[in-house]
């Protein structure tokens, strides 16, 4: 959000992936001011931190008396077969384990410290292609459904695109391909099912219309928020 606004102070905080990284270089140099780098806490932080807070709010608890005293002694006596360790077992899991349920599977969502260089990162993409293309009523923002609609291909970061009449050719992180073959392949689109297939074609980088700038994501997003 906006800061700083009025000749008033405040803090901009931007969340941002690895490959817009690099746009952080350049706003550096246009303000003359380096971003402070932190880390997204980890899902163990997030459950320390939720622990340390329901910790201080039972200490905080008021227990003078009130009109629950009366049944006091019914519960204790329940709780009378458990010893103070499971009692507190039984809290903990009571309390959190719904949030440990959410985060079991959470990624690791930090981008790495290093600004990323789009020569060098293309060496860590690989290039897939979809047997679908404008033919097929296949668009960009159609082809981001694809992956927004599945769970299990949330957080993954899609290179360039370039939407052919008969099929369209992407790129993903290399560590990540295999998931997305194994999680698009087979999938139902307009009534014929996707195939996904590592492809030796690279995904065209000079100003070629087919592919998916970053400006034009950024401005895409923008039309579809209206």
């Amino acid at each position: 959000g906006r800061t700083g606004r009025a000749q008033k102070s405040g803090v901009s905080i931007s969340i941002v992936s690895r490959a817009e990284l690099r746009r952080i270089k350049k706003l550096e140099s246009i303000i003359g001011k380096k971003f402070e780098y932190k880390k997204i806490p980890s899902k163990k932080d997030v459950f320390q931190k939720q622990i340390d807070n329901f910790l201080r709010e039972i200490e905080n608890t008021d227990i003078r008396e009130t009109s629950y005293e009366r049944y006091f002694s019914e519960i204790v006596d329940k709780f009378k077969k458990l010893n103070k360790e499971d009692l507190i077992k039984h809290f903990i899991a009571l309390k959190f384990n719904q949030l440990m349920e959410d985060y079991k599977d959470a990624r690791d969502l930090n981008a790495k410290e290093s600004i990323f260089d789009s020569k060098k990162g293309n060496g860590d993409n690989v290039s897939l292609k979809i047997n679908f293309g404008k033919k097929h009523g296949l668009d960009i923002k159609g082809f981001f459904a694809l992956f927004n609609s599945n769970k299990n291909l949330k957080g993954i970061e899609i290179g360039r695109i370039n939407l052919m009449p008969e099929y369209s050719i992407f790129s993903v992180e290399k560590e990540r391909a295999e998931e997305v073959i194994k999680n698009l392949k087979g999938i139902n689109f307009k009534g014929k099912k996707i195939d996904v297939t590592r492809s030796n074609k690279k995904v065209s980088y000079r100003g070629n219309k087919r592919s998916w700038s970053d400006r034009s994501f950024k401005r895409k997003k923008r039309e579809w928020s209206h």
